[in-house]
């Protein structure tokens, strides 16, 4: 699969997949010997590519950006939220009022705005 373009990641997950469900066949007698039980690692070149979020300084600069920005100041204080918190946007735009309390500073996150394609939304 690797030579064939997939990537480390990719075939990370495929196995993840796959090998419970042979671990079920051979706990049902169906197999002897489950074909995906070894260590992905001493098979394959972990050509995997570490990201790195943005630095405490590109955050302020981006904000900065926005605050300052005509057009882009009216989304200033979601995307602030976003980056102290670590929502989902999904997340963002499912919050009520009654999911935050400023009290205790917490926020209650436990629905998401999803589309169902179209203009078709729901929370």
């Amino acid at each position: 699969m690797q030579d064939g373009g997939r990537s480390y990641s990719s075939i990370h997950s495929i196995r993840g997949v796959v090998r419970p469900a042979f671990a079920m066949a051979v706990e049902d007698d169906l197999l002897r010997k489950n074909p995906f039980d070894f260590e992905l690692a001493k098979v394959l070149i972990d050509d995997s590519v570490k990201r790195d979020a943005l630095t405490a300084k590109q955050e302020r600069d981006f904000l900065k950006f926005i605050r300052e920005d005509e057009y882009f100041s009216q989304f200033y204080d979601g995307m602030f939220i976003l980056f102290k918190t670590g929502l989902r946007i999904s997340e963002l735009c499912g919050l009520t009022v009654r999911d935050i309390d400023l009290q205790e500073r917490t926020m209650d996150i436990n629905k998401q705005l999803q589309y169902t394609g179209g203009k078709k939304a729901y929370i």
